[in-house]
């Protein structure tokens, strides 16, 4: 499954859950919460399908050089870590590395995360039984 069907289908999850959310009679706070969430990951998973769709339509490069450097590139976003860029944006200090080694080659800032990389990482949702037990 490509990276934009999977998004096709966390989007269908999302309409399926705030159309169960919305035929809720009384809303609590942690219902209405819920679908303020979803909506802002919905609007953001739209984003990034558009992004996908724009990028389909650009012509497929067969150059041996463009296949070489994106097969460095893959292997520098694989190896570079978001949450050292985090640990450095927190700790108010530059980052080193695979990690400003990236950001240099998507011109960003020394505490900016290129999509790249968060869209190549398996995210596992937290439980929602997490907290104090009774």
């Amino acid at each position: 499954m490509t990276p934009k069907q999977r998004l096709e289908v966390r989007a269908g999850e999302i309409r399926v859950r705030l159309s169960e959310l919305a035929g809720i009679a009384e809303q609590t706070d942690e219902t209405r919460s819920e679908i303020d969430t979803l909506r802002v990951e919905y609007g953001d998973i739209e984003r990034r399908i558009g992004a996908f769709t724009i990028a389909d339509d650009e012509p497929i490069r067969t150059d041996r050089r463009d296949d070489a450097e994106g097969r460095e590139l893959r292997v520098l976003i694989a190896e570079a870590n978001a949450g050292r860029i985090f640990e450095c944006g927190l700790e108010k200090r530059a980052t080193d590395g695979r990690e400003a080694e990236l950001q240099q080659h998507y011109g960003i800032g020394a505490h900016e995360i290129p999509l790249e990389m968060l869209e190549t990482r398996t995210v596992t949702p937290a439980p929602s039984s997490v907290g104090a037990s009774e």
